[in-house]
């Protein structure tokens, strides 16, 4: 039986933050899920020593390397009607999912949904993190993501969640010299698809010196 949601979360040597993050959403409120682990040539135990019981986990092998492969990879394997991004180094709140799909079914105009988020690092953040985080989750309304998509990216990476139709017409992450997450929503933005997200925090978003991101 298909679920209902699949998460894609790529893992390049994990380490002490992948079990949190599995963790995070194997114990989602909304439980008819898969969690597509898409291992990117890790080189370190995180992976094999997870408890792999559940049976709602899925572990693949990325077919090339980088971010692009490894989350594409994890796409094609994806039953899911709405298919969700999740970062092997960040913690989704117990109702991320049962939230977005609620938003999703509310607002049947909405293609790509988001979330607000929480960026926590071990010594707090300040400063422009802090202002960052408070756009972030100012722009919520998809009028809003619109006026301000060139700005920066909106919608957090790991928040993402995607009606299957919207992803496929996509095809996916691009491999460019720039992030693949803004530019896949600066192409969703240019295919006049809508993008939002509710208004709760659903996402802790990790901040660490080894993000890909820095």
């Amino acid at each position: 039986m298909k679920p209902l949601v699949s998460v894609v979360m790529p893992v390049h040597d994990g380490g002490k933050f992948l079990q949190p993050a599995v963790d995070s959403i194997l114990s989602q409120t909304m439980g008819d899920l898969e969690l597509v682990m898409v291992d990117d040539h890790s080189t370190d135990s995180a992976i094999s020593a997870l408890d792999k019981s559940d049976p709602r986990i899925m572990v693949i092998k990325s077919r090339g390397r980088g971010i692009v492969n490894a989350c594409n990879t994890g796409f094609a394997h994806c039953r899911g009607e709405f298919i969700a991004r999740m970062d092997a180094d960040d913690i989704s709140l117990e109702n991320r999912l049962e939230t977005q799909l609620q938003y999703l079914n509310e607002n049947r105009s909405i293609d790509i949904a988001g979330a607000c988020v929480d960026i926590f690092a071990e010594a707090g953040i300040q400063g422009g993190l802090e202002r960052y985080q408070a756009w972030l989750n100012s722009v919520r309304e998809p009028g809003q993501v619109k006026n301000q998509i060139f700005i920066e990216s909106p919608l957090p990476n790991p928040t993402l969640i995607f009606r299957r139709a919207a992803l496929n017409q996509l095809s996916g992450y691009r491999d460019n010299a720039w992030p693949e997450d803004y530019d896949l929503l600066l192409l969703a933005n240019a295919a006049d698809m809508q993008m939002g997200k509710p208004d709760s925090v659903l996402l802790r978003w990790r901040e660490h010196e080894t993000r890909l991101t820095h």
